[in-house]
């Protein structure tokens, strides 16, 4: 049975579905193409570091697969505003409808004609949304209307950051490791870059430091230094946040809802990675 949010909840879950394919994607390429490391001697510190000695390089489908998920978010608040004002005038929207997003209330006044169409009380449901009354800077709105405009001029660019997966293992010759600290920067992830250090122990004599494992590096928005796994997350719940806060205004009163209001629709969740 059709109702009014329909299709928004598919768009939110076709962005899920993209979310996963990311998620494969980035796995295939590191599984292609591993994270190379290796030891170096740190005499100041008597021990070893992990250093970095080869990154694979990121595909460009990573950025359009990212793209396919931010353009479905967007989408789906989009046809939020078409909906309401479809049940407003009859059918017939505005061409400009748009869901707004601004940073303060002179911007949102300056974009109330994407939303001409709605009852105030709609209207009121989509100021309450914007980023100055929730969120502020920290906004997953914000953040996901500066990403789908970038994306709408060019491929986003996925690039490694700090690795957030390790599983090594160290073996002491002629010593012991006493010690491993794991190091982050916050920053690129380049060939060279030092990930850990080991302090050995004892009175090494001609000691030697065997390591075994692997290591999954972070990916982050190359225009923003953002993770993209979190931004993506953070942005699909405030989606879903605000189609919920439409819901009643949209279908509780509708005749095929009102006829089974006891199927409350199921919303797609963004509170774990899929």
């Amino acid at each position: 049975m059709t109702r009014p949010l329909d299709g928004v909840e598919a768009k939110i879950r076709r962005a899920k579905e993209h979310m996963y394919a990311f998620r494969d994607a980035y796995h295939s390429v590191l599984q292609a193409d591993p994270v190379g490391i290796g030891l170096k001697e740190d005499p100041m510190a008597g021990g070893y570091l992990v250093e970095v000695q080869h990154l694979p390089t990121m595909p460009s489908d990573l950025g359009v697969i990212v793209g396919d998920v931010l353009h479905c978010f967007r989408s789906a608040l989009d046809h939020l505003v078409w909906e309401a004002g479809r049940q407003t005038v009859g059918g017939k929207p505005s061409s400009a409808s748009q869901f707004p997003i601004t940073r303060n209330p002179r911007e949102f006044a300056g974009q109330l004609y994407r939303i001409a169409d709605l009852s105030s009380e709609k209207k009121a449901v989509v100021e309450s949304a914007q980023p100055y009354n929730r969120g502020g800077d920290a906004s997953p709105l914000l953040t996901l209307n500066r990403l789908s405009n970038m994306d709408k001029h060019r491929v986003l660019a996925p690039m490694l950051t700090d690795v957030t997966a390790l599983a090594l293992d160290f073996e002491g010759v002629n010593c012991t490791v006493e010690e491993t600290t794991y190091l982050t920067s916050g920053h690129r992830l380049n060939v060279g870059a030092e990930i850990a250090c080991l302090k050995l122990g004892g009175d090494p004599v001609d000691p030697h430091v065997r390591m075994h494992g692997h290591v999954i590096p972070d990916v982050a928005f190359e225009e923003t230094g953002m993770p993209v796994i979190t931004e993506l997350l953070l942005i699909g719940s405030e989606v879903v946040l605000v189609s919920r806060e439409f819901e009643p205004l949209l279908e509780l009163f509708s005749e095929p809802y009102f006829l089974h209001r006891d199927e409350w629709k199921t919303w797609p969740t963004f509170s774990t990675w899929p």
